[in-house]
């Protein structure tokens, strides 16, 4: 669903998305750029619930909490900061230096597969258009 759109360029600034598997297991986003900047993952399964926020953006200098909750006690597990984008970049990098960039070409593929299911799922609820 999209939330938030700019009124100038049509740009999706905002979305949230929630995908139900098999097995009562449900994966859910929130991303916005369009009101305060959010990009949260949670899923959702039997006997247990797993909240990464922020999930893209982490900051480089300190832990992130990943939240845990199994038969309703609470935890959580503190992640290593690390500058997401840079670590990605360099992976991509190393990957082309290695003869092995075709590994991206087939994710960004996947991507795009997923992308554009989603987008036919939802039938467009939640935009003007």
């Amino acid at each position: 669903r999209v939330v938030a759109r700019d009124p100038e360029t049509g740009l999706d600034l905002g979305f949230s998305l929630t995908t139900v598997h098999p097995g009562d297991r449900v994966f859910q986003g929130y991303f916005s750029f369009g009101m305060e900047y959010r990009n949260r993952l949670s899923l959702s399964a039997q006997g247990i619930w797993v909240e990464l926020e922020p999930a893209f953006t982490t900051p480089s200098a300190a832990a992130t909490l990943v939240r845990i909750v199994r038969a309703n006690v609470r935890d959580g597990v503190a992640v290593e900061g690390a500058d997401s984008f840079a670590v990605f970049l360099n992976a991509v990098l190393e990957s082309i230096a290695l003869g092995r960039e075709s590994t991206w070409s087939e994710a960004l593929l996947r991507d795009a597969d997923v992308a554009k299911r989603a987008a036919a799922i939802a039938g467009g609820v939640g935009r003007d258009d």
